[in-house]
């Protein structure tokens, strides 16, 4: 059996769901295909534990896609008109350090800079100027980020030279320079982090600023209803412009005649043809497989050979009666954000031992209580956490047994 429309979208996480939701909104006859049985990917909001708790499974913070014009300008009217809303925490992050201090980062920037200053009044003034130097390139940066590749500048041609060689530099070398002391330093790599690269890789010197700014600007900003209500307001658009999103669907193959794919074969044993086209989100390195590989070329093999997705790190959740508090200069302090915010050569050094297969033993934490401002996640007064820490994939038989430490 098999059916023909205009364009296939081979897997429904939201990249896929947002360029479907485009194309059917320009009139294509929009086919998505998802293996799981609600489609969304990583932006999904489950019960994982216990009914009535939604738990994101995947991503929690939407801060990285803010500046993308389909939230931006709303282009899809996913706000306007599909029902999703967002929640701006305050604080935006919390973090203990190894020494006993703790550091709150606030949405108002002066009371943010209060809190530098605790530790260098130096560090508050650098910190301001770059969020005032990020905004210079930030139309750049948006441009480059979110056009097709070829129709916007390439960032370094379109920043000055500082920038450039910002861009060349690793995170650590970046705050290394611009800031001081070393309590501040640290919580900038926390946040720079959260892209799961290590912060000592040549090319992230940008993530050191730019998360920054855009955590000021937004906080650890979150969809209300849980990171899923990104993607089921994705289906409603594409359905209410006639498309289909067709769940439980596992694409197995891709269909290729004459040199071009033209379709997509499911677990089934269903065939999804495309007249137009045929987009996939499935990871890379699963999308080759589907396909011998004479029809995807040496070049683009050896790219996908070489390609390394970053650092893993291992989720822990739990369901609550009562929010976790961490300890702060002036009591304790709840925040949707917070966590364990390593020294920064501690934090090189446990990347690089997540990387050789040594399961990690405290050191960067990021605990996230979304309850804490979006109720409607759990019964009343309780909560949902989710706790994050880099850890090998698939560490040896003699780990480490990892201890929770009093935060």
């Amino acid at each position: 059996m098999s059916e023909t429309v205009d364009v296939v979208v081979a897997g429904g996480g939201h990249n896929s769901l947002v360029t479907a939701a485009y194309l059917a909104k320009a009139g294509l006859e929009v086919l998505v295909l998802d293996a799981r049985c609600e489609a969304g990917g990583g932006a999904a909001s489950e019960e994982l534990l216990l009914p009535g708790y939604l738990i994101d499974s995947c991503s929690t913070g939407h801060t990285l896609i803010q500046p993308n014009p389909v939230l931006r300008d709303d282009e899809l009217g996913l706000k306007a008109d599909y029902g999703l809303r967002y929640i701006s925490p305050d604080p935006v992050a919390h973090v203990v350090f190894p020494d006993g201090e703790s550091f709150t980062h606030w949405l108002d920037l002066d009371r943010t800079c209060d809190e530098l200053a605790r530790f260098s009044r130096r560090d508050a003034d650098s910190y301001r100027r770059l969020l005032r130097e990020y905004d210079e390139i930030k139309p750049a940066v948006s441009a480059y980020r979110f056009n097709p590749v070829g129709y916007a500048p390439a960032l370094r041609d379109a920043v000055s030279q500082i920038w450039q060689r910002r861009l060349l530099l690793s995170a650590y070398d970046v705050v290394g320079y611009e800031y001081e002391d070393p309590h501040v330093r640290a919580y900038m790599l926390w946040q720079a982090f959260q892209t799961l690269q290590p912060v000592d890789a040549y090319g992230t010197g940008l993530n050191a600023i730019s998360i920054l700014a855009g955590r000021q600007a937004q906080s650890w900003i979150l969809p209300v209803g849980g990171s899923g209500e990104l993607p089921r307001a994705l289906v409603r658009c594409i359905e209410e412009h006639g498309g289909r999103v067709v769940t439980e669907r596992l694409v197995t193959g891709l269909v290729l005649e004459n040199g071009r794919c033209t379709g997509v074969e499911t677990a089934d044993g269903e065939r999804w043809l495309a007249r137009r086209a045929v987009l996939s989100s499935i990871h890379v390195k699963a999308l080759v497989e589907m396909a011998p590989a004479e029809a995807w070329g040496e070049e683009f093999l050896y790219g996908i050979d070489t390609f390394d997705p970053g650092i893993s790190v291992a989720a822990q959740y739990y369901v609550t009666t009562e929010p976790p508090r961490f300890r702060a200069h002036d009591g304790e302090r709840e925040a949707v954000s917070a966590g364990l915010a390593a020294w920064p050569d501690d934090l090189v050094q446990a990347v690089r031992d997540t990387k050789a297969g040594r399961v990690q033993d405290g050191g960067w934490l990021l605990c996230g209580t979304p309850t804490l401002v979006d109720p409607s996640r759990a019964p009343h007064g309780h909560h949902t956490l989710k706790v994050l820490s880099p850890q090998p994939w698939a560490p040896g038989r003699n780990a480490a047994v990892i201890r929770h430490e009093d935060l």
